[in-house]
């Protein structure tokens, strides 16, 4: 539209939506961004499970949710695909990974990173 999007309108956008940068600018913006989202951790919340022999596990690839279920407590795994194997992979949307992210924020000591 004329108005732009409300990025535009708020000082935060360059204004591509409205031709007013130029495509290899605003290309580069988005191999930046790329590059930024590539470098988020990927991290396990391991916590207690449904008996003494298991834990619940989420996991968080590069800062989206992957999945969850629960692991064998003794369980070790050698790389982060064998772990993927053993839990359930879920869609992600931005509430499920907030909720997700906030809770590794206030327990961190729950977090096992790759």
């Amino acid at each position: 539209g004329q108005k732009g999007c409300d990025g535009v309108q708020d000082g935060s956008c360059n204004g591509a939506c409205m031709q007013n940068e130029n495509e290899e600018t605003y290309n580069e913006r988005v191999k930046q961004a790329v590059v930024s989202l590539q470098k988020q951790p990927t991290f396990a919340i391991v916590d207690k499970g449904l008996n003494g022999s298991d834990r619940s596990c989420i996991l968080v690839c590069e800062g989206s949710f992957y999945g969850m279920g629960y692991i064998q407590e003794e369980r070790v795994f050698k790389n982060l695909q064998q772990l993927k194997e053993q839990l359930v992979m879920h869609r992600e949307n931005s509430f499920i990974r907030n909720l997700v992210l906030g809770y590794a924020a206030r327990f961190p000591d729950k977090l096992i990173y790759w």
